[in-house]
C-alpha cells in the first residue's frame, strides 16, 4: 500500500492483489516520470547478471 504525497498530504491507497493491481501501483508511482528511461537504466546496471542467459536485438 503506497503512500503518495498529494499538497503536503498523505493518502492512503491500497491496490489489489494481483498483477493488475502491482501494474497500477506502478503506474500511479511513475506515470509523471519518463518510466522508459528509469527501466532502461536499471537495465543496463543489472544486464551484466544476465548476459549469458538472454540476447537482445535493438532494430
Amino acid at each position: 500500500m503506497p503512500c503518495i504525497s498529494v499538497d503536503d498530504n498523505v493518502v492512503l491507497k491500497s491496490y489489489e492483489g494481483s498483477a493488475e493491481g502491482m501494474v497500477q501501483s506502478f503506474m500511479d508511482r511513475y506515470l509523471c516520470s519518463n518510466v522508459d528511461e528509469i527501466i532502461e537504466e536499471l537495465w543496463l546496471q543489472d544486464r551484466h547478471h544476465f548476459d549469458d542467459t538472454i540476447q537482445v536485438n535493438f532494430i
